[in-house]
C-alpha cells in the first residue's frame, strides 16, 4: 500500500513472504502465463461461485488473487515512476 502524506511525501507498506514473478516463473515447472498459474494456484474464474464447488486453495478465489496481483503491481509502478 502507498499512501500519500504531504506533496512531495509518501508511506510504502512492504509486503512480507510475497513471491516475484520471476520466483514464480522459476518454481513452476511448464510456466507459460500468468493465467495458466492463477488457474493452477487457484482454480478457474468464476469456480467458487458454481453451486457446490469445493473452497478454493488457501480460502482465495482466482478473481481475489488476481485482485491482490493487481494491487501490487500498481504499488509498484507507482514506486518506480517516483
Amino acid at each position: 500500500t502507498i499512501m500519500c502524506v504531504g506533496g512531495d511525501a509518501g508511506l510504502l507498506e512492504c509486503v512480507t513472504d510475497a513471491k516475484s514473478v520471476d520466483e514464480v516463473k522459476k518454481e513452476t515447472d511448464g510456466f507459460t502465463t500468468l493465467r495458466e498459474y492463477f488457474e493452477r494456484a487457484y482454480g478457474p474464474p468464476g469456480s467458487s461461485s458454481s453451486p457446490g464447488a469445493p473452497p478454493p486453495p488457501g480460502g482465495i478465489t482466482f478473481e481475489q488473487a488476481q485482485d491482490n496481483f493487481l494491487r501490487s503491481l500498481v504499488g509498484y509502478s507507482l514506486v518506480c515512476y517516483i
